[in-house]
Order: structure tokens, then C-alpha cells, then sequence
């Protein structure tokens, strides 16, 4: 791994607490220094991790040979995902720091254990969901489709509305009326719970992973 992180002008270490994310600039450095490299292997996971091999079948390369790198990888199921730009607030008062008309881009790229292709990352803003998921933290979250049908009660949620708003909860089911709402609440106690109309939801992401502090 060292002899990878060298050839890449990469920081020692850099590959083994790749929480701290994968941004452009890392990402050239790889591939100019490893020309045979999948790009679209290395960033969704797609593809063969090379392009063609070398020399009568055989990999000269020294990423090849690299077990460490390719368990992290490829054998742990290790898939680069977009960051965006935007957040998701956690009071259902509160506003997103990045408003429904301002536009959405990649920041960077992070690696997720578990990620699958259409997942993406965003930041956490708010306290009404700590201490769980932090401010500041980011969220691993994948889309639910369907969700009108079958909401997957009881975990946490990244619910957008039609206002253009984003916040997340713990989504439960409205006893008094399911057919029409959904019950938001907080992990942070001093948030009480509230009820959702459905027909306020635009899409729903559950959210599959965290990263808090220094983890990204």
C-alpha cells in the first residue's frame, strides 16, 4: 500500500482511511499514475477493476498486486458516491442552509461499505436528530421508490417536500390516520414529534450510513 501511495503522491495512509474522501484532484493523481485503471471501476464499482491486462495475461501493475487495496475495494464492497452540495435539516421548522432553488452539484467523492449505484451523500444541518446524526454529519442515503406503498416504518428518513424543503426523521405510523400521515420524530428529546401530511412528501431517501466528525 505504501509503494501505492507513493506512486500516486498520495499521503501515507491516505488509501487505508479513505473516509476522508476521494475529491478530483486524488482521484487524477490515481489515474495518471495508474493509466490501466477502470475509472468507472474505481469510482461506482462497475466494470472490471482494469482496463486490459498486460503481457500475456499477466498484471504488472503494482495496484494489482496491492492485496490491501483491492480488498478495500472490491472484497469489502466498497463503492465511491457522489457528495452533494445540499443538506437536510433536521427541525421540521428549520431551514436547509442550501435552498430548493439554488443548484445541486458534487463536491466530492466518498467511499461507502454497502453503497450501491444511484446512492448519494449529503451533509446533516440541525440538532433535532443528535445525537445520532449530528450537524455536520454525512448521510449515506438511497431512494425509496414506491414509498406511497410501503414505507418501511421505524427507521430514519430523508424526506423531500414539495416545498423544496429537506429534513429528516425517524418515520412512524400515524395511529389516528395512516392513510393520510406519517409521524415525524426526533432522536433529540427536546423535539417533539409531529405529524406529516403524505401529500407534502415529494421523494423519500432512507439513510443508510453515517459519517460523523473526522470519519469523513
Amino acid at each position: 500500500m505504501k509503494t501505492f501511495e507513493q506512486r500516486c503522491n498520495l499521503s501515507t495512509g491516505y488509501v487505508t482511511s479513505m473516509r476522508k474522501g476521494f475529491g478530483p484532484e486524488k482521484l487524477n493523481n490515481v489515474l495518471m499514475a495508474f493509466p490501466e485503471l477502470n475509472r468507472d471501476w474505481l469510482l461506482y464499482g462497475e466494470g472490471e477493476m482494469l482496463k486490459e491486462t498486460i503481457g500475456n495475461g499477466r498484471l504488472s501493475s503494482t495496484i494489482v498486486s496491492d492485496k490491501s487495496f483491492r480488498t478495500y475495494f472490491k472484497e469489502e464492497n466498497v463503492r465511491m458516491v457522489p457528495l452533494l452540495n445540499i443538506d437536510s435539516v433536521g427541525g421540521m421548522h428549520s431551514s436547509n442552509e442550501v435552498g430548493e432553488y439554488e443548484p445541486e452539484f458534487i463536491l466530492d467523492m466518498l467511499p461507502f461499505k454497502g453503497a450501491i449505484q444511484g446512492d448519494v451523500a449529503i451533509k446533516e444541518t440541525g440538532d433535532s436528530m443528535s445525537p445520532r446524526i449530528p450537524s455536520g454529519a454525512i448521510m449515506l442515503l438511497r431512494r425509496v421508490m414506491e414509498w406511497q406503498e410501503y414505507f418501511g416504518y421505524g427507521h430514519v428518513f430523508v424526506l423531500v417536500l414539495t416545498d423544496g424543503r429537506r429534513i429528516t426523521k425517524r418515520v412512524t405510523k400515524c395511529i389516528e390516520n395512516p392513510r393520510e400521515y406519517v409521524l415525524c420524530e426526533s432522536i433529540n428529546p427536546a423535539y417533539p414529534s409531529e405529524e406529516l401530511p403524505k401529500k407534502m412528501i415529494y421523494s423519500v431517501w432512507k439513510v443508510i450510513d453515517v459519517l460523523v466528525h473526522e470519519g469523513y
